[in-house]
């Protein structure tokens, strides 16, 4: 749709409207189904208060990642030069690529976490098949970024930004501890543990603190985002482990 407003002569404005008609045209299929919930036939009743109890949970985890995922381009344009956020933002492009490719894991993910909590099922074998997943297809893009950032730069931003070298293969590390971070995000959504979803907030919070006071260069920032990244990932883990060691131990009692 954006490319055809945009060849009708539209320009810009037209590739925002795309985005906009896209982004109501998926509200109305989303909707559309649960009409009868929503009014109408009053023999369908639904209790919504878990809803507005969960809705918090939700956007705050929305709230961290979209922190996480623009923070450091904002200290850059804060910090740097209008060409050396240029190249930074080359490595965040194409770093980012790797955070939204297991997505679907996520997706498939969730309900049956939900579901195995539900049944009082362990629900720890579903988090680690999603995390050898995104380790899998995640794990084989940063490699191409590793070993490939020239070819890479080169096919999807031009000869341009070839000076970002350096910088393409370590931000994507940081985006692939990053999207393990994701997975546990869904994992503890789906049955509603807000309290990890806190703990990932003073994460965020950690990595605004260092990127204001280390950025003295753009491979500095960048190894920040690694450090915090898996630094979160690895706690992430612990968590988890802690938390069913201690259910363990209450079910015993």
């Amino acid at each position: 749709m954006g490319a055809l407003l945009v060849y009708l002569g539209f320009g810009v404005s037209g590739a925002l409207a795309a985005i906009v008609l896209a982004g109501a045209l998926a509200l109305v299929v989303a909707v559309w189904p649960c009409r009868a919930l929503l009014g109408g036939h009053r023999e369908y009743k639904y209790d919504f208060a878990p809803m507005y109890r969960y809705a918090p949970q939700a956007m705050l985890a929305i709230l961290c990642f979209s922190v996480s995922g623009n923070i450091d381009i904002i200290v850059a344009k804060l910090f740097f030069s209008s060409y050396d956020t240029g190249l930074y933002n080359a490595a965040a492009v194409l770093g980012k690529i790797i955070l939204f490719i297991p997505g679907a894991f996520n997706l498939v993910m969730f309900p049956k976490v939900s579901k195995a909590h539900a049944q009082h099922k362990s629900k720890v074998a579903l988090l680690a098949k999603s995390l050898l997943f995104t380790a899998i297809v995640s794990g084989a893009a940063t490699a191409v970024l590793f070993v490939m950032p020239q070819i890479v730069l080169n096919i999807f931003l031009g000869p341009a930004y070839l000076e970002a070298t350096e910088l393409v293969g370590w931000y994507g590390l940081s985006m692939l501890f990053l999207s393990f971070v994701v997975v546990f995000v869904h994992y503890h959504l789906a049955f509603g543990h807000i309290t990890y979803i806190y703990f990932v907030a003073l994460f965020i919070l950690a990595e605004i603190f260092l990127l204001l006071f280390f950025h003295s260069s753009l491979v500095q920032m960048v190894q920040v985002l690694v450090v915090v990244n898996a630094g979160l990932f690895l706690a992430s883990c612990l968590y988890v482990l802690v938390s069913e060691f201690s259910q363990a131990v209450a079910s015993k009692e």
